[in-house]
Parts: C-alpha cells; structure tokens; sequence
C-alpha cells in the first residue's frame, strides 16, 4: 500500500470524499455516463477527493463467472 500525503489550503473550508468501488467499466451494464460525471466532479473541484477501492473494471479470466470475452 503506498500512502499519500496531501497538504490541504488554510484557505479550505471543507472537503468531499467520494468513495470510488464497483464501477466494472469493461461491463456493458455499466453506467459510463455516471462514472464519468463522476470524474470531472474530482477533476474539476480543488475541494474534492477520491478513494479507490476496487472492482473499477471486469477483468473476467476463464475460470471466473463473469464473461471473459464480452468484457
């Protein structure tokens, strides 16, 4: 795990943290609309922070349920 420190303006009055799991990009269900609003809203606002906690995209392998080549 790589920790990451991040000295926050005096001038800050409050911070979002959007939790970020289950997006399963590579799945054709996936709401790409909303995963990308999602994106700029980090992207675009200085007060806003993210935590990545995995399942982002489907990387489905031959042994697993999902479906290894429709993702």
């Amino acid at each position: 795990m790589k920790a990451i420190k991040i000295d926050l303006s005096e001038e800050l009055r409050s911070i979002d943290i959007l939790p970020v799991a289950d997006y399963h990009w590579s799945d054709p269900h996936s709401d790409h609309e909303k995963i990308l609003r999602d994106i700029a809203y980090i992207r675009d606002n200085d007060h806003v922070f993210c935590v990545l906690n995995g399942d982002l995209m489907d990387c489905a392998i031959a042994s697993s349920v999902g479906d290894t080549y429709g993702a």
